[in-house]
């Protein structure tokens, strides 16, 4: 489970070298020899990877957008996150090309970490630095964990401001922003929404099993790749040893990650709770009969290794994994990924997401003005994003032009292949409704709260809810005590 926690945590800091490769390559002189400068006339992407488009009801062009600009007195941008800001922006790899480079040579800015945050402490640790009077200028969100704790523990000022959020450049993320008010105000610019997860199959174990046909991306051309036709598939790849121990599964979820396929925000972002509802108990009892008081089909251990080990067949989890620790499966040709199943016949498919927060401006702050130039140009400089983040980019944005930053955003090794570009759109051009991962923000967990008792078996659903709703809704109803 810290595994999974800390998986997480640093998705946000993965998505920005992800974005930053996405638009980079080195200035001359770099020593990677494994990420080049291609120009935007190649071959190497050609699906449209831009056909998820935010900006689609507005005339605003990632192409044109006009660099943010102003003037300021102090060049010093103070900042607290859980790496330095070199490696945030990968400035030692991509020199001049690096959105820190461009600051310093456009504004002059120089930034200094004033301390540095881990996953325990991360808030508090920053709650310290105002009280003693040592208040950053920026502070880098986590996407799991943005909102409420910051803005409710008075961590943050808005930004209203600071930062006009008419500009078309800020559309995108306009909705959610809104949702998100506190009191009126806004305390989170909120960057880009990109896709979290997919669903992978082993595509070879399928194979061994004689399911070569039924894979999750035949149940899901047929419109019936739903909970129950995943629960049967992952009943028949449970192997026993002798002592009756389970030692393969079919299914195992990071995160779980299945609940986005209800279609509810298990916390929206008014602090409403919906564990009670009946779409949750019908997920969770399935989980239960999967689990190790069940078929054994669901393992409880962690989803990434169990299934790059062969030990699971399918598995729910970040979808830049495929680019990583499952890069060598995808590689060889075993890796199959396919949208999160429906409930039922009679339900939707959704896609779990998560909406990249960026960086706010600390309470006590004694540069906003150069902090909210960075968030602006932050978010000019990556805006423009293709929905899955492990695809290049169809267009080249205004920065990128500017600039001269040219098309491939992963070295070779890690490159998805115009196959695999144009297999992952068909997912995408569906256009399925998005379910966030918003709720584990006010619950400060990534798994939902007594997924461990029921998947191990130690708990049915409604013993379990009876014992975990108080509690959650304690930690909730904290956040609230200071929303007017």
């Amino acid at each position: 489970m810290k595994h999974a926690m800390k998986r997480i945590l640093a998705l946000g800091l993965i998505l920005s070298m992800l974005l930053t490769l996405c638009m980079g390559c080195g200035s001359e002189g770099d020593s990677n020899s494994d990420v080049d400068d291609v120009e935007w006339d190649d071959d190497t992407a050609n699906a449209d990877t831009n056909s998820y488009n935010p900006y689609a009801s507005s005339d605003f062009d990632v192409t044109t957008a006009e660099m943010p600009t102003r003037e300021l007195e102090n060049k010093v941008i103070t900042y607290y996150s859980w790496t330095s800001m070199e490696e945030e922006l990968n400035a030692d790899t991509y020199g001049a090309k690096s959105l820190l480079n461009i600051m310093q040579k456009e504004f002059g800015v120089t930034f200094e970490q004033v301390a540095v945050g881990t996953h325990e402490n991360y808030w508090s640790t920053l709650a310290t630095l105002i009280a003693s009077g040592n208040a950053p200028d920026i502070v880098k969100l986590p996407n799991w964990n943005c909102y409420p704790a910051p803005v409710s523990m008075d961590l943050l000022q808005p930004l209203d401001d600071l930062i006009d959020f008419s500009n078309p450049l800020w559309d995108d993320t306009k909705e959610v922003r809104e949702a998100h008010k506190w009191n009126g105000k806004t305390y989170i610019p909120y960057m880009w929404e990109q896709l979290s997860t997919w669903f992978f199959y082993n595509k070879q174990m399928f194979k061994d099993y004689g399911l070569s046909n039924q894979t999750p991306y035949d149940l899901w051309k047929e419109d019936k790749w739903t909970w129950e036709a995943m629960e049967e598939l992952a009943n028949q790849f449970v192997k026993k040893d002798a002592s009756g121990e389970v030692v393969q599964w079919g299914m195992a979820m990071q995160n779980t990650d299945l609940l986005a396929a209800t279609g509810l925000e298990l916390v929206d972002a008014d602090g409403n709770f919906n564990i009670k509802d009946a779409k949750v108990a019908t997920l969770m009892n399935r989980i239960y009969d999967m689990g190790s008081a069940g078929t054994g089909a669901m393992a409880p251990g962690d989803a990434v290794n169990l299934f790059k080990d062969g030990k699971v067949a399918m598995c729910t989890t970040t979808a830049y994994t495929m680019l990583y620790e499952l890069n060598e499966m995808r590689q060889s040709g075993n890796l199959g990924w396919v949208p999160l199943p429906k409930m039922d016949e009679n339900s939707e498919y959704y896609n779990q997401t998560l909406v990249e927060p960026g960086y706010a401006i600390c309470k006590g702050a004694k540069n906003a003005e150069a902090g909210a130039l960075f968030i602006e140009m932050y978010k000019w400089y990556y805006v423009g994003q293709s929905f899955d983040s492990s695809m290049p980019r169809a267009q080249q944005n205004a920065c990128m032009a500017k600039y001269k930053i040219g098309k491939e955003y992963l070295d070779k090794s890690k490159r998805l292949s115009e196959e695999e570009i144009e297999y992952s759109m068909q997912f995408i051009d569906e256009k399925y409704k998005n379910i966030s991962i918003g709720w584990q923000g006010w619950l400060d967990t990534q798994t939902v709260p007594g997924f461990s008792e029921v998947v191990n078996g130690t708990a049915n659903w409604s013993t379990t809810l009876e014992k975990i709703y108080p509690v959650n809704q304690a930690t909730i109803n904290g956040y609230l005590k200071n929303k007017e």
